[in-house]
């Protein structure tokens, strides 16, 4: 397995990545998140650059500030929006060129089976017609 490490910090809050989870693929993707608490969480597939696609670069600083605030539904409910705002690309099919903008959705239902608070800088998200992956951005630690 090749392992690759985003080694992403303080800094770095407006690079955002996709993981798209892709079992088998034979390379892993790991990342410093959970803030000070500093967990280092990894995902075997293929890592998808957000930050230069239309307005995604003045997202992730957003996305910090959200940590400092209480946890709770209040933070999942507003992740959520904010989520839904990034976007990605897909080949348009039904042009044969070009691409097609989707948005990504932030996947509650795998962050509930978690059992745990939401974590900074790692977010479960569904990104159709990838699938499952998660969402990562440089870590406020």
């Amino acid at each position: 397995m090749i392992r690759i490490d985003l080694h992403q910090g303080e800094g770095d809050e407006e690079r955002l990545f996709l993981f798209v989870e892709k079992p088998g693929l034979g390379i892993s993707y790991t990342t410093q998140t959970d803030g000070t608490s500093c967990a280092h969480m990894e995902a075997e597939g293929y890592l998808v650059p957000l930050h230069e696609h239309g307005d995604n670069h003045s997202l992730g600083g957003k996305l910090c500030e959200f940590f400092q605030e209480p946890q709770g539904d209040e933070l999942i409910r507003k992740l959520a929006a904010l989520v839904s705002f990034i976007t990605y690309s897909i080949p348009d099919h039904e042009t044969c060129w070009g691409y097609a903008q989707r948005r990504l959705k932030l996947d509650v239902e795998r962050l509930k089976q978690s059992g745990r608070p939401p974590m900074e800088a790692w977010l479960p998200v569904l990104a159709p017609p990838y699938g499952k992956g998660w969402l990562t951005w440089g870590n406020s630690d």
